[in-house]
């Protein structure tokens, strides 16, 4: 994981079209690590492994590996681009279904 993108990242997420439109979404990253953890609300949760990155974005392949409610797409990819040191936008789009797509600003912090 870049350095640029360390730390832990929380953000309100929209996701028109799906059964929950509306999520909180957890990242929690670590410099030097390939693997972080993804959350959903209290949901979901799962991996997050870096795809590709550069300074200022981060492609991240996700993966759910608890899932109680059964209330989540079981994989996708989440694009992180930094507006700010501390502000990025994310993007998740649905491995199954490519028009499920998920878009919100999370923060570091």
């Amino acid at each position: 994981m870049p350095t640029a993108f360390s730390g832990s990242w929380r953000g309100a997420v929209a996701q028109p079209n799906s059964r929950i439109t509306h999520w909180t979404a957890f990242l929690e990253l670590t410099a030097g690590h390939r693997t972080g953890a993804f959350t959903i609300e209290n949901w979901c949760s799962g991996s997050a492994t870096v795809l590709s990155a550069n300074p200022s974005q981060l492609v991240l392949r996700e993966v759910i590996d608890s899932d109680p409610l059964d209330a989540c797409a079981t994989s996708g990819v989440v694009t992180l681009r930094r507006t700010s040191g501390v502000r990025a936008t994310f993007r998740w789009v649905d491995d199954a279904l490519h028009s499920n797509v998920a878009t919100g600003v999370l923060l570091r912090g």
